[in-house]
């Protein structure tokens, strides 16, 4: 027991293993490249139809996120909406679609 890592490092290492893992896109936010999960789900709020994007990443990969940053992958250019960390080391950026 006395070898046994720390739970902040086991969370550390599932988080990074998520990420190498099931990232499937690469968003450039405040000039890195950040690894995570992008997702677009259908949302229905008041009867308007359309689709929530958001992405999930390490949090220690944007330290400095704020609300109005960007996020940028391809062509694609996102503000961030809000900032919604997990408590266990990954935080979720909710995002609206800038240019399309």
């Amino acid at each position: 027991l006395l070898n046994m890592p720390s739970f902040a490092a086991l969370q550390t290492k599932l988080n990074d293993a998520q990420v190498k893992h099931l990232a499937d896109k690469t968003f450039s936010i405040n000039s890195a490249d950040v690894d995570g999960l992008f997702s677009a789900a259908y949302v229905d709020p008041f009867g308007v139809e359309s689709n929530s994007p958001s992405f999930t990443c390490r949090e220690s990969d944007v330290p400095e996120i704020s609300h109005d940053d960007y996020a940028v992958e391809g062509m694609n250019i996102y503000k961030v909406r809000n900032i919604k960390p997990d408590g266990e080391g990954m935080v979720t950026l909710i995002l609206e679609l800038q240019n399309g």
